[in-house]
């Protein structure tokens, strides 16, 4: 087993002993070597962050018959990882997430809230409480990120906060997949698109404009973006693609495909469709599944393969700047495991 990094070799030790994997020692200073594939300078400061932590004795001369363990220690409760959401949305890459953590001796603690701008005061719920924070579903916010550094609490997000704050992120590399979906388009003759991303993320509607159009530029495409009104965070995701499809209808420009990045909305575009009436030929891309005519998915919400990956790659995160504070900042943009597969109107060439 190769573990490259010492914080990572901190995480798996800990898991072990505190799920009793280890009995009442670790097991020889050269055997953890040699399992772990790692050089002598990384075993060493793996357990001596263990030792500082009173987890494992720090009586050196043990390390031939293998460390003992501080069963003291070991018997007290991990602590709180609390998961932080926008509102009370559940899902099975939520439930593994939840899982994984109470396999690891945490307990979980969901904290909701629901206005994207406003969280109360946030010191009021975390002083103290939770041992380590994950935001998700687009829950950060700049209020909340400088709390927790205040807090000395350790967080990471499943969402890249564009605000020039120091933290540990998970993105999906959007970029990517919309190389993807764009060179696919051209190919089919579609070339005026529109891309609605709405999202509670201070400036990352800006952020991800800023990629959208150079992919529009490099692909000699147009696109309206830039020409409408962009999202209000004060409002809903769904009341915002309600504003758009209203705009579109009353100044009477429809791109030809419309990529709706945001999933949940499977009803509301049906409804907004009879509603607004947009040209029956406009194509509308959605990242969840939604069947009809004119529609058709990149990915599907019944696999929750992706989700998982992006939940899980958060928790690691969070594992390592519990385990050792001090490491530098890691920002990781996932790529896409679904491919990109969609159908296309038969009354379009």
């Amino acid at each position: 087993m190769s573990i490259c990094k010492y914080p990572d070799l901190v995480v798996e030790l800990e898991n072990r002993i505190y799920s009793n994997f280890y009995s009442d020692r670790l097991p020889p200073y050269i055997s953890l070597q040699q399992e772990f594939s790692v050089a002598p300078a990384t075993i060493n400061r793996a357990l001596n962050t263990l030792m500082t932590r009173k987890l494992i004795s720090s009586d050196p001369g043990n390390r031939r018959r293998g460390i003992r363990i501080n069963n003291r220690v070991r018997s007290r409760k991990r602590g709180i990882i609390a998961f932080v959401l926008r509102n009370d949305m559940r899902s099975t890459a939520l439930q593994i997430l939840e899982n994984r953590c109470r396999e690891d001796g945490f307990d979980v603690e969901y904290v909701v809230f629901n206005s994207p701008l406003h969280f109360g005061q946030p010191e009021e719920i975390f002083f103290k409480r939770f041992s380590g924070v994950i935001f998700l579903f687009s829950s950060i916010t700049v209020e909340l990120a400088l709390c927790m550094k205040h807090l000395q609490i350790p967080f990471a997000a499943a969402n890249f906060l564009p605000m020039g704050i120091e933290m540990d992120m998970v993105e999906w590399n959007h970029e990517s997949c919309w190389k993807k979906v764009i060179a696919e388009l051209k190919e089919k003759n579609y070339h005026n698109l529109l891309l609605a991303f709405p999202g509670a993320i201070e400036n990352y509607f800006s952020y991800q404009m800023n990629v959208w159009q150079k992919l529009i530029k490099e692909n000699d495409l147009q696109t309206l973006n830039g020409k409408i009104p962009p999202p209000d965070r004060s409002v809903s995701n769904s009341e915002n693609l309600r504003r758009l499809f209203k705009y579109l209808h009353k100044k009477n420009v429809f791109p030809e495909a419309l990529l709706i990045w945001n999933g949940g909305f499977n009803e509301l575009i049906a409804e907004l469709r009879r509603e607004f009436k947009p040209p029956e030929k406009m194509l509308i891309i959605l990242p969840w599944r939604w069947e009809n005519q004119h529609t058709r998915q990149v990915f599907s919400e019944e696999d929750n393969s992706d989700y998982t990956r992006l939940f899980l790659k958060t928790y690691q995160l969070l594992r390592r700047r519990m385990a050792v504070p001090d490491i530098p900042y890691n920002n990781c943009f996932l790529q896409y495991d679904t491919p990109v597969k969609y159908d296309f109107p038969h009354n379009l060439n």
